[in-house]
């Protein structure tokens, strides 16, 4: 996990987590949805966002969180850790 992944804990991030929440109306921005609220970065942490910049958070539901990253799924590194999970779940 990165340093900037570790800045999502404590009380900062609590209340930059809360703050987004209370300005997209406790709703998922995508789809609408009130429950499972998580906050995501864009762009992402790993490319050098800052954690804490309200502009780059919004708020979306687990499920369209979810589906946001399925694209990150396809960038190389992701790609090749894939292919290694893949060779070690064949050696069994």
């Amino acid at each position: 996990m990165s340093r900037r992944h570790h800045a999502l804990s404590g009380p900062i991030w609590a209340a930059t987590r809360r703050a987004v929440f209370r300005r997209d109306g406790w709703r998922c921005t995508s789809c609408g949805r009130a429950g499972r609220l998580e906050a995501h970065h864009e762009p992402p942490l790993v490319e050098g966002a800052d954690p804490y910049d309200l502009a780059g958070i919004v708020t979306l539901c687990r499920t369209c969180h979810i589906e946001r990253h399925r694209g990150d799924a396809e960038t190389p590194g992701r790609a090749e850790w894939r292919k290694l999970v893949e060779e070690l779940a064949g050696s069994d």
